[in-house]
């Protein structure tokens, strides 16, 4: 039989070790409510138990349904997936900090998080900056380059139907004029490091100043 141990326990929770040789003050193991009065009472000795594992964990993700649509959700359809895409595009953002300053909001773990998931997705790549070899920079794979429609029927929808919108008028219109050109040079542009609006390469300058043959 394990040995008991006598306590008592007084109004601000501390233990007092009570026996033969007198009293001394022992801390208690874990936190006791504040008592109005003093007792005493036996305590069993615990034997120190391992911490439970989480089962699970790791079980990989299951698929709602083989739908498109669905696979779509699955892959970018939480709140900061395709803002992290429509940066790269957009305003050529590259790095972390500068995904960070959007508009948005973006909390730094959210952020980590999404750039894992769309990497492991194929829909980013991460490499060294070539100008800064302590940095890293993201851009699109060709998976990636592939939603570029669905941002600009996106920005075409919400135009239409947002009566806040910071969308350009004009360029929104550009777009519609000529939906399939430009998609074709909006991807070509950034593909070789350029965006949309942001940039001598970008797809507002090529627009305004084409190139004369």
């Amino acid at each position: 039989m394990p040995l008991r141990k006598r306590y008592r326990i007084d109004s601000f929770g501390s233990g007092t070790l009570l026996g033969r040789g007198g009293s001394r003050t022992a801390p208690t193991t874990e936190k006791s409510p504040v008592l109005n009065m003093s007792h005493s009472f036996f305590v069993e000795p615990r034997p120190l138990l391992p911490r439970p594992l989480i089962v699970g964990a790791m079980k990989k993700h299951q698929r709602r349904s083989d739908c498109p649509i669905n696979f779509g959700l699955e892959t970018f359809g939480d709140l900061w997936s395709l803002l992290i895409v429509r940066d790269i595009v957009y305003f050529g953002k590259r790095t972390y900090g500068e995904f960070l300053k959007s508009d948005e909001g973006i909390a730094t773990n959210i952020l980590a998080s999404r750039l894992t998931q769309l990497e492991q997705a194929g829909i980013l790549i991460k490499k060294p900056d070539v100008t800064d070899k302590r940095k890293e920079v993201y851009e699109l794979t060709e998976k990636g380059l592939d939603l570029i429609p669905i941002l600009l029927e996106m920005a075409n929808w919400g135009a239409r139907h947002d009566p806040q919108t910071g969308a350009p008028p004009d360029w929104i219109a550009l777009v519609n004029a000529d939906k399939d050109r430009i998609t074709r040079l909006i991807r070509e542009t950034v593909k070789r490091g350029g965006s949309i609006f942001v940039g001598l390469d970008s797809v507002l300058n090529q627009l305004m100043n084409p190139k004369t043959e």
